[in-house]
């Protein structure tokens, strides 16, 4: 991607300009100065470009992308990362932000792990350990954002899924084959189970389910003496992805979740997008279209365009993805459907989109030539001389803009493809008011990525193996530049070379809506690969500008950036009034003591800055007025909030253990080879056994007297999790502490048992006043909005009471006669004073089916309590600082016996190429015979990024 150099047409050669490119009467304008009054043609152009200048100013987006090792992990294993952060309109490396936070988040919504790290000239790189204490097996998300990009969306972030797995000796290994009858219309399964580690399953009674998202589909009892789990559903009622969850009674009590896919999708979703927004009567349109399975994957089918008269006007088949198109010639009758066929010839009728009787067509023709064929259409009543403008950008940046009286139905012209940088180029129809009426995205490619070239050659086992690396420009000049390099064993890892890397996210990212499949697809030379990358320009970028925003800008942006680590805030008098001039002092201890002072400004707002590199720190800012006196003084600290995520579940990720491929079986081997070896070695010849004398919660109430109960999280601990939501550090550490629905509600769970929340010996509960009946999630937002008034750093500790043993006292003293003895079948009790209303769902719970949480605060007062004036405790999300990756050295004469199973070979976050454009690694195979994969991507920060990907053999 070459450097964003803006062109714009000048009104010197406008002229010459409107001879050789356009075929009609149009006008092309350089962006002159804004005007106030957008009266004439020139100064529309002029508060266009204005406003689109205004908006980049005040709202500069930013583009992240994170290289990660691999995307398989087992429990205990570290995710070693490289971001590269990027300023999204020049493409060179961001000036606002330098801290970069990476999310992992499970598939059931719970942040497992938040880190933040700092970022240099938009460089950073680290890891992140996996352990069992923040981790259990399945599929996260890890996401990376900024805290100014939280003003862009969700979408805006960088997004990628990994699998984490516990590779116990003990785990089930599921094989499914499924198939769909299409004669009988029935989904028919089967499954086999069996032991990772080839042992003998042996008898387990076994209790299933298999539901749709929206009911259960079927369930029942399997005895493990049995061959196969058989059984078959109606494919007509199957309205979602399928899920089985078995799990075993009694014995281990192990569980698994996971998706039955089918062969054929029941239904599809199709979706039609007109070329330029609408169908309009008697501007022939381009329609392009995607179906979806119901997994939300791309589904091939074929279909046949029928008008009200049921008549054929046209035969269409998916090219890619679910992507492909037709087109029509529409009249204001309209009644036109389609017949899609799919599958075992399954049939369904969808209808097109209204048709406007009046209105424009936006039309863009992208072949391998150097220009693009645009053209612009409007009905009859339309041809009225009225003056449009039709603009191109770019990264949010304008290359084009051209303006025309519609004195015809038809105009044409040609737009140089010079004119933009690679990505995606949006062009957009306005009329005379400044109005979007049609918009149309397409994909400009120069080829100008940075070529990779790597060397190497076959090597032996345990041997050192060279990588010499050469980066170049389009034109064969060297470049500097910062690579990450990473070296699977394939035996282990599969590298999924068609997913998003550096290129793929540079020039797509943020300018297309919902997941890209196999993003790297479109640029490895195909065949078909620029028809289809115009059906996805068509497709999935059919949302156009912000333009509401960019004509109406908000006073400021919602998120500030982040430089670097800050601590600020405001100072406020009782009557709410900024403070100006007051004394801020700020203490910090841990590695560095920091003492310093500052004064407010006239807003009442103050700042700490430039602080030496730490690691985990908690300040202390306290505020006086000019008199030295903190009374009356308010003070709110400016703290980055973790930002709000989306449940994404991915119906289609199949988890390692079903139908397991080779490297998933390979890695298991490995790990309990190493775990033997261990042992063998003396490293854990005993059961590993832990002595600890009892932890106590200083001020806490517990019922059951101190260190009385099943798991307990000390002060330590929340110390560590600082201004962390108290409701995040209970998922982070309370052990089984989940959200679950039930029924249409949210509650709290630790394993299988309600919570009960008692923050210094008071019960929450007993505050708890339902409406009449209650609505939605009532109580789950009570309890929500209650942890929230609390973060970590103002507990002392937690206590979990499960095991009768310990929650006993708690039922006794919490839980009235009904509630303790369960009272199924029983009418529902009326709510006890200041107690909440009992609920169809509680009938069924006795005192032995509830958790209690006991919440020890600093303040000791419960959970609504006042901070001391003028005084604020601030710990933000400590940074992570990289570690060295773990490279054994071997020569001729080692004599190590230990076996070297490594499934990451080799992490390398920060190769910088010479002025030459040449770098150099090298690392050392393992015990492991065949073929490695070396992934090397990276940027010069100033534009331009480039990714490539070799194998190296391995042999004996």
């Amino acid at each position: 991607m070459r450097s964003l150099t803006k062109f714009r047409l000048s009104l010197l050669n406008i002229t010459m300009s409107l001879l050789l490119i356009l075929l009609v009467n149009t006008s092309v304008f350089a962006q002159p100065k804004p005007a106030d009054t957008p009266e004439d043609a020139a100064s529309r152009l002029s508060y266009l470009s204005s406003a689109i200048d205004t908006f980049n100013k005040r709202l500069p987006p930013e583009k992240l992308f994170v290289h990660t090792d691999k995307n398989f992990y087992t429990l205990g294993d570290t995710l070693w990362f490289k971001s590269y952060l990027f300023n999204g309109l020049t493409g060179s490396y961001t000036t606002k932000s330098g801290i970069v936070y990476l999310d992992l988040i499970s598939d059931s919504a719970v942040l497992a792990k938040s880190i933040s790290v700092p970022a240099f000239i938009g460089l950073s790189w680290g890891q992140i350990s996996l352990q069992e204490e923040h981790f259990k097996e399945g599929f996260y998300t890890l996401r990376a954002y900024t805290n100014w990009m939280q003003n862009f969306g969700e979408q805006s972030f960088f997004s990628k899924r990994i699998y984490i797995a516990n590779p116990a000796k003990n785990h089930w290994l599921v094989s499914q084959s499924n198939a769909v009858n299409g004669s009988k219309n029935l989904f028919n399964y089967s499954l086999q189970f069996k032991r990772a580690d080839k042992e003998v399953f042996g008898y387990k009674n076994l209790q299933w389910q298999i539901s749709d998202g929206r009911k259960t589909q079927a369930r029942g009892n399997y005895e493990s003496i049995n061959n196969t789990l058989d059984g078959s559903i109606d494919f007509n009622t199957i309205k979602g992805p399928l899920f089985m969850r078995i799990q075993e009674k009694g014995g281990e009590k192990q569980q698994l979740t996971f998706p039955l896919v089918a062969s054929i999708s029941p239904d599809i979703d199709l979706q039609f997008m007109p070329e330029g927004g609408y169908l309009v009567s008697g501007l022939p349109c381009k329609v392009a279209f995607k179906a979806l399975d119901i997994y939300g994957k791309g589904i091939n089918l074929s279909g046949i365009l029928k008008n009200s008269q049921n008549e054929t006007l046209a035969e269409f088949e998916t090219i890619h993805k679910g992507m492909g198109s037709f087109i029509l010639n529409p009249t204001a009758a309209g009644g036109y459907y389609v017949l899609a066929k799919w599958g075992n010839g399954l049939t369904k009728k969808i209808p097109l989109p209204e048709i406007k009787t009046s209105g424009s067509a936006l039309q863009i023709g992208n072949t391998s030539s150097d220009s693009l064929r645009v053209e612009v259409l409007f009905t009859e009543d339309l041809v009225t001389r009225q003056e449009y403008t039709l603009a191109g950008f770019s990264a949010g940046q304008t290359y084009f803009s051209a303006t025309f009286k519609a004195d015809r139905q038809r105009m044409r012209l040609r737009v140089p493809k010079e004119l933009f940088p690679s990505g995606i180029a949006h062009f957009t129809l306005f009329n005379s008011k400044n109005e979007p009426l049609n918009e149309r995205i397409t994909f400009i490619n120069h080829s100008d990525i940075l070529n990779i070239e790597i060397a190497s050659a076959t090597h032996h086992l345990r041997d050192s193996v060279p990588l010499s690396i050469r980066v170049t420009d389009k034109k064969g000049k060297p470049v500097q530049a910062s690579l990450s390099v990473s070296v699977t064993d394939d035996s282990q890892v599969y590298p999924d070379l068609l997913q998003a890397n550096i290129v793929t996210e540079m020039l797509f990212g943020g300018g297309l809506k919902g997941d890209i499949e196999e993003p790297a697809w479109y640029f490895n030379g195909a065949e078909n690969t620029h028809e289809a990358l115009e059906l996805l320009m068509l497709t999935q970028g059919w949302t156009g500008y912000p333009w509401r925003d960019i004509f109406n800008p908000a006073i400021k942006p919602a998120f500030a950036a982040q430089p670097d680590l800050l601590v600020s805030g405001k100072v406020t008098n009782v009557l709410n009034k900024p403070v100006a001039n007051a004394k801020m002092v700020l203490l910090a201890k841990g590695k560095y003591n920091i003492i310093r002072d500052t004064l407010t400004n006239a807003e009442g707002r103050f700042e700490f800055r430039n602080f030496p590199p730490v690691d985990t720190v908690s300040f202390v800012v306290q505020s006086r007025n000019a008199r030295g006196k903190s009374f009356g003084i308010g003070l709110e600290m400016d703290v980055i909030k973790p930002a709000p995520f989306t449940l994404r579940h991915s119906a289609t990720d199949i988890p390692w253990f079903v139908s397991a491929d080779p490297r998933s079986l390979q890695l298991f081997s490995n790990m309990q080879k190493l775990k033997a070896d261990e042992n063998l070695g003396g490293k854990n010849v005993l059961k590993e056994v832990l002595i600890a004398g009892k932890r106590i919660i200083p001020k806490s109430k517990n019922l059951n007297g101190p260190g009385e109960a099943d798991q307990i999280i000390d002060e330590l601990a929340a110390q560590k999790a600082g201004d962390q939501s108290l409701l995040q550090f209970l998922q982070d550490n309370v052990k089984g502490f989940a959200i679950r629905s039930r029924d249409t509600d949210q509650y709290f769970y630790v394993n299988d048992k309600k919570v009960r929340f008692v923050v210094d010996g008071m019960e929450l509960n007993r505050f708890y006043a339902p409406d009449d009946p209650p609505t939605l999630n009532q109580y789950y937002q009570f309890i929500t909005d209650a942890l929230a008034s609390l973060t970590a750093a103002e507990i002392l500790g937690v206590e979990v009471m499960y095991n009768t043993k310990h929650a006993h006292k708690y039922a006794s003293s919490f839980l009235n006669i009904d509630e303790q003895i369960g009272n199924a079948g029983r009418p529902m009790p009326a709510p006890r004073p200041g107690g909440p209303r009992a609920s169809v769902r509680d009938q069924f719970l006795s005192g032995n089916d509830i958790a209690f949480l006991e919440i020890t605060t600093r303040a000791g007062q419960g959970i609504f309590f006042r901070k001391s004036a003028g005084i604020a405790v601030y710990r933000p999300l400590p940074l992570t600082w990289p570690k060295q990756f773990y490279r054994p050295k071997y020569s001729p004469a080692s004599t190590s016996k230990s076996p070297d199973l490594r499934s990451t070979l080799h992490w390398e976050p920060n190769i910088l190429t010479s002025l030459n454009g040449e770098g150099f690694t090298s690392f050392y195979s393992s015990d492991n015979s065949g073929t490695y994969t070396v992934i090397v991507q990276g940027s010069d920060m100033g534009g331009l990024v480039g990714f490539r990907n070799i194998k190296v053999t391995v042999g004996k």
